[in-house]
């Protein structure tokens, strides 16, 4: 399959063919072949800056498609260059620099192109198939969106038995590995596992209130954030806060949770006062770096089941009436 990509801030190659009295634009266009791996499924990475997350997407329902959502933010965007994965931009940013020093030896070519191919990424872990639009698609972890309808898949019970299950084979696999990597590729896992978990939240939560009240108008992902979430939930028609349901306890827990996962997004998981001042939590300081224990993803899994379990009950609750 081959498309067009534009690849921008050539500023650094501009100059030296400024000096050759070429008229050089701020953006160039190159033609990029785009190999599928073994079983017809095409690499796309999300360009939201908070994701970043890699999937794959079956190649003849990927041609379909005019917007594509990303399978775990639900970032939209109908760029096909802007979902290319990070490896495969550094290739075609490599094979455009060879491109452009064949421009200096013939003078006035304004195009780049190449017929280069660029090698499919690694497998990814699970294979789906979308209910509505029958769009099949690969993704690491958990998704909660289809690539090319945007359609929810909602199943909490399922999704957060799958992050635990996850956790348990990667132990066992990267035993087989060097203790630095095996070290590496926990850590991370269990990072993502605790972002996975509020997505599933926010997802579920978001579609649970709006079963019975439509009226209120949800600020975007605000049940990512546990304190304000519960304060929508007491507000609404549903007149119960989170920490009715499950306890103060369990809700200081979890908060606290919450609030690391803020940190991995947004600070890259250096702690600032905003965290001390939400979960006053005094066992870590100002400019240290949280840590992701296997414990802090199992009770997050545990409290967010029971949280969701309250929320569908009061849910279901108001819908008989």
């Amino acid at each position: 399959m081959s498309f067009s990509i534009k690849i921008k801030g050539l500023d650094r190659l501009k100059q030296d063919l400024d000096r050759l009295g070429n008229a050089f634009e701020d953006t160039k266009t190159i033609s990029a072949g785009i190999e599928y791996d073994t079983e017809g499924y095409l690499d796309r990475q999300c360009p939201n800056t908070e994701c970043m997350r890699a999937f794959k997407v079956y190649q003849e329902d990927y041609l379909k498609i005019s917007e594509l959502h990303c399978p775990y933010c639900n970032y939209i965007n109908s760029d096909t260059g802007e979902w290319l994965p990070e490896e495969q931009k550094d290739l075609v940013f490599n094979q455009m620099k060879k491109e452009v020093s064949k421009v200096i030896d013939t003078m006035g070519r304004y195009r780049i192109r190449s017929n280069m191919n660029i090698p499919a990424l690694e497998c990814l872990i699970t294979k789906d198939k979308c209910k509505k639009c029958h769009c099949r698609y690969a993704y690491i972890g958990i998704n909660s969106y289809c690539p090319s309808c945007g359609n929810i898949k909602i199943n909490y019970q399922e999704q957060l038995e799958k992050i635990e299950k996850n956790i348990s084979i990667l132990k066992a696999v990267v035993l087989s590995i060097d203790i630095d990597s095996r070290q590496n590729l926990l850590e991370s896992t269990l990072e993502n596992s605790i972002k996975d978990v509020v997505e599933i939240f926010q997802v579920n939560a978001t579609k649970l209130f709006k079963e019975k009240d439509l009226a209120t108008a949800l600020k975007k992902n605000i049940f990512q954030n546990l304190i304000d979430g519960s304060k929508v939930w007491a507000t609404s028609v549903y007149n119960q806060d989170y920490q009715t349901l499950i306890g103060q306890d369990k809700f200081e827990r979890l908060n606290v949770i919450f609030q690391k996962r803020h940190l991995l997004v947004h600070t890259q998981g250096i702690v600032d006062q905003e965290y001390i001042d939400k979960t006053a939590d005094n066992s870590i300081k100002i400019g240290m770096r949280i840590t992701i224990s296997e414990r802090d993803v199992h009770e997050e899994v545990d409290l967010v089941r029971q949280l969701l379990d309250k929320l569908t009950e009061i849910v279901e609750d108001l819908l008989i009436e």
